[in-house]
């Protein structure tokens, strides 16, 4: 049952428990009411007849022949007029809009009595056979007859409508005693339903504890907890394998593409750890691009940490995605958990090293090629580096970006390799075919790069060392803010480097007409904001240079 429909069952009860108390309550007051009409018309009847015999003091005559004696009695006026007056009252109070009709019918009938009863006092004390008075008392006897219809019949509907009344004050009580138990029973039930919700909260609360939200793997809580368990049962015949993953390249992949795209690759990865895992293999992501497996040496633990690296690599055009890591023996070579983490982590850092000096030797083999090509251009790269490294410093890069960027820089032209001298080295300006046949290096050195996992992450920055901030540059026309930061800052390292340089087709420029030439080109073919930037790198390392050289 939903939340709302709780609520609107709750409230209906409430409503229905509160309508039945009230209908109770006005029952029950009509019925003392009704009970209390029954007993004022009673006492009605009983003063008619008290009023009616009043006018009369009947005495049984000496000579005993019967005879009319009116008794001389000074309060017989006083006691018609108080009789007379209750008995009025008593008719007013019950004449409301549920009064039988039979109280209406009374009134005149009353009224007439009335005067025949005074009409009889008025004949005075009497003594002997009276004809008019017996006249008269005929006509009171007649109309009190009536009276005493009519007030019994009102009687009698007071009597009905009074036990009617009760008895529905009765059912209402029990229906009020239905609806408290049915309260009741709608609060059990509710609160047993609202314990098994907590309790199934709580349930999905300690797995959401224990589990990482982007991958559905196991988290580093939940890690520790179950290593913990298994190195308890572990023994020399059924040994653990512990191995810790950290992915090659991730951070450069993110910075590229976006983190949306980073947070899919690594829900991919972790997708196919959790794949492989099976009985006694167990897989986590301990936190942002680090996984981690457990498994059973005695169940292909040896091969898990080799399938697992497998899985936790990927490439694709201008990226490539791999993995550094480490294992650890359990209990052989570590008895606690945090004995383990500690060692498979030592050896993963110690692993990623060593693939970042096959990077550095990857980058030297090239260099040496484009070296051997033209000294000019070997030195022109390394001065790149150099004032990229420095200018990337300026903008606040992390010491990571800060080396891609600085082997992007010193690769960002191997793609020249693969262009003729006779058009590297031309003396005069280039053919349209002959630029054509140019713009080709940046696409060919992101190709070469390419072939080299260790340089990967380079690949986008020396596709895009030539693009514009106009989007008029190549290969790929890209502007603003979609040319990768870094190839920004190669372009005006190069730019600058070039214009210092002596080249065949032009002579060199001094600092400060190459500076002015990046400012004149500041938002159309350079970032202002790397211009700046770059400036005030020059500017540091060269106050930076006279303060130890003087």
């Amino acid at each position: 049952m939903r939340p709302s429909s709780n609520k609107l069952s709750l409230a209906l009860i409430v409503v229905l428990c509160l309508g039945a108390a009230g209908l109770i309550v006005v029952l029950q007051h009509r019925t003392g009411e009704d009970r209390d009409a029954e007993l004022r018309v009673e006492k009605v009847r009983a003063a008619l007849t008290q009023l009616q015999a009043a006018p009369y003091g009947a005495v049984a005559p000496t000579d005993g022949e019967a005879r009319y004696v009116r008794q001389e009695n000074r309060f017989a006026k006083f006691e018609i007029a108080g009789g007379q007056e209750f008995i009025d009252d008593s008719l007013r109070l019950l004449a409301d809009g549920s009064a039988p009709a039979e109280l209406a019918e009374a009134e005149p009938i009353l009224e007439e009595n009335y005067r025949v009863i005074e009409e009889i006092y008025g004949l005075g004390s009497t003594v002997g056979p009276v004809p008019e008075i017996e006249r008269l008392g005929f006509r009171s006897g007649r109309l009190a007859g009536e009276l005493d219809r009519l007030l019994k019949q009102a009687e009698v509907k007071y009597h009905r409508r009074s036990v009617a009344s009760r008895n529905l004050s009765v059912a209402g009580s029990l229906v009020m005693i239905g609806l408290l138990l049915a309260a009741f029973a709608f609060f059990h039930l509710r609160s047993g339903r609202l314990q098994r919700e907590k309790e199934d909260l709580l349930a999905v609360s300690r797995r959401e504890a224990l589990t990482d939200s982007l991958t559905g793997l196991g988290n580093r809580r939940a890690l520790l907890g179950d290593l913990e368990e298994r190195i308890r049962a572990a023994d020399e015949e059924h040994e653990l394998i512990l191995a810790i993953f950290d992915l090659d390249g991730f951070k450069q992949y993110n910075d590229t593409f976006g983190h949306p795209a980073g947070d899919a690759l690594l829900k991919r990865l972790g997708g196919r750890l959790a794949d492989l895992a099976s009985e006694g293999i167990a897989a986590y992501r301990m936190g942002g691009d680090e996984f981690c497996v457990v498994a059973a040496l005695d169940r292909g633990g040896a091969e898990v940490q080799a399938q697992a690296a497998e899985l936790l690599s990927e490439s694709g055009d201008a990226f490539t995605v791999g993995c550094s890591y480490g294992t650890v023996v359990i209990p052989g070579e570590a008895d606690t958990a945090s004995d383990a983490l500690r060692i498979s982590d030592q050896r993963m850092y110690s692993n990623k090293r060593v693939r970042g000096t096959a990077r550095r030797q990857s980058t030297d083999v090239l260099l040496k090629v484009l070296e051997e090509r033209t000294d000019d251009l070997a030195d022109h790269v390394h001065d790149v580096a150099e004032l990229a490294s420095l200018t990337g410093r300026e903008m606040g890069l992390s010491d990571i970006e800060i080396e891609r960027l600085h082997v992007a820089a010193q690769l960002h032209d191997i793609g020249k390799c693969a262009i003729p001298e006779a058009i590297l080295n031309k003396p005069t300006g280039l053919d349209e075919d002959e630029w054509r046949f140019m713009r080709q290096h940046t696409l060919i050195g992101a190709r070469i790069v390419l072939a080299a996992p260790a340089l990967a992450h380079t690949a986008d920055l020396i596709r895009s060392s030539h693009e514009r901030v106009d989007g008029r540059g190549y290969p790929d026309g890209l502007e603003g803010d979609a040319i990768p930061l870094g190839a920004r800052i190669i372009a005006v390292c190069d730019a600058y480097d070039a214009m210092l340089s002596e080249r065949s087709y032009a002579v060199p420029m001094s600092s400060e007409d190459a500076f002015a030439e990046l400012d004149r080109c500041a938002g159309t073919q350079f970032d202002p904001q790397v211009v700046r930037a770059f400036r005030a790198a020059i500017k540091s390392r060269a106050a930076y240079q006279a303060e130890n050289l003087a």
